[in-house]
This record gives C-alpha cells, structure tokens and sequence, in this order.
C-alpha cells in the first residue's frame, strides 16, 4: 500500500474527520466510504456497509455515529455516493488494519437496501477512475430508497463526538467493566478504543479521577 488511507481520502477531497475512526467522509453532496473486500458479493454486486449482527459489537464503534449519517444520507438520495474497498490484514481482527487498497479507481454506489438479515447493503455500480470523481459527482446521484430509514436513534452511540466530555459516561463503564473481569488498561488502548489523543485522555481521566 503507497499511501495512508486518510492520505488517499483527503487527495481525493474527502478528508476524514478523524483519522482513528471515520469510516467515510462527505464533501457537500458526495459521500465517500471505506469498506471491506469480504463484505462484497462481487456477482450480485452488492457490498454490506453495515452489519447489524457483527460480532465486534458496532454500537461500542467510535465510527458508528458517523456511518449513520451518511448512510441516511444515502438512503435519501440526492447525493453523490461513492465507496472504496480494501483488504484487511486479519479479517477477525478487531480493530482491523488494511493491508491494501485501490489506489486508481472508487465504486459508484447505485442504491442502498436493507437484506432479510436487516444488514444495511449497498448495489454497487461503474468503477470510477480517481481523476474522474469530482467532475463524475456534479451530477450522479445515489437513487433514493424505499421506506423509513431502518435505524433509529437509539443505535448511535455517542462515541463519535469531537468533545472528551460526551465520552466520559462511556470510559466509566468500559473502565468499570475491565475491572470486573480484573483486566488491565494501558493509555494507548483508551486512546485507540475512544478516538482520543493524549491530552483530551488526560482531561478525560482527570474528571473520572
């Protein structure tokens, strides 16, 4: 892999919000997405964007919040959504590190759909060479989906606020749960859990003190 994946996004016009969580990131009407090569079904060209049954428990994900804004997003239409997909070193690793990617090309994506699982799915369509997106983005556009968007408030964890504060509630009892299980904690791991740096952590753990 050449480049860093929020290296890619940001030449792309699509810098990431924060680099440790975002899964995506909109530039005005386009949305651009990172998935994952296993998650797409390359015959029926569909691409799961989010799996409500995933084992790594995305409702602790920092990204969460995030994903579901664009993908209302998307499920709304009018917008211009995109997606590329890499390879992970280890598949059942958690977090999962990429280990290669596309560096040419994006996916356009036609339209979002919810499976019989209640996974969120997306149809991928044309391949899109990189010097191509911004001129392709003026006038493509996501088609809308049917119905309500299936997921409602009560999946967005909060975990993707900017503001160490809003994640304080969410440390205590992570903290409290290693406890009970008489685990150990390093600095590191709650900086990579929670999307901060080292001196919000410190605020952070000041107030819990």
């Amino acid at each position: 892999m050449a480049k860093a994946i929020s290296q890619f996004f940001a030449e792309l016009g699509f810098p990431l919000r924060n680099p440790r969580w975002s899964w995506g990131a909109r530039n005005g009407s386009a949305i651009l997405l990172r998935a994952w090569n296993d998650e797409y079904v390359f015959k029926e060209r569909k691409l799961r964007l989010l799996d409500f049954a995933d084992p790594r428990r995305p409702s602790e994900s920092f990204g969460l919040d995030e994903r579901i804004v664009h993908l209302e997003a998307l499920w709304q239409g009018g917008v211009a959504g995109y997606t590329m997909i890499a390879t992970a070193k280890d598949k059942d690793a958690s977090p999962r590190e990429i280990l290669a990617y596309r560096e040419d090309s994006v996916f356009a994506l036609s339209k979002l759909e919810q499976d019989s699982n209640g996974d969120l799915i997306a149809l991928v369509g044309e391949m899109i060479p990189v010097a191509a997106l911004a001129r392709h983005a003026l006038t493509y556009r996501t088609r809308s989906s049917e119905g309500q968007f299936p997921m409602d408030d009560a999946w967005r964890s909060g975990l993707s606020t900017d503001s160490y504060k809003e994640k304080i509630p969410a440390i205590r009892a992570w903290l409290i749960e290693i406890c009970h299980a008489r685990g150990t904690v390093t600095y590191s791991g709650v900086m990579n859990r929670f999307g901060l740096t080292f001196f919000p952590l410190r605020n952070a753990m000041s107030r819990l003190g």
